[in-house]
């Protein structure tokens, strides 16, 4: 359970340091894109619908689990 915790510590200062440095790039991370893509690979049978990018607004529209 040891090395459980360190991973999942390790993991989640990598996230927060992505975080903060897609944030001071003036950029929004994506994730929800990221959490739906990942499950998507994680859970067999799983169907994701990941989105479609819209050109006018320069955004992708959020993706949904079907």
């Amino acid at each position: 359970m040891r090395h459980l915790d360190e991973y999942l510590k390790l993991n989640f200062a990598l996230l927060y340091k992505y975080d903060m440095v897609l944030r001071e790039c003036g950029m929004e991370p994506e994730w929800e894109r990221e959490i739906v893509g990942l499950m998507g690979y994680l859970v067999k049978g799983l169907k994701a619908e990941h989105g479609r990018w819209i050109e006018e607004e320069r955004r992708w529209t959020t993706p949904y689990f079907v």
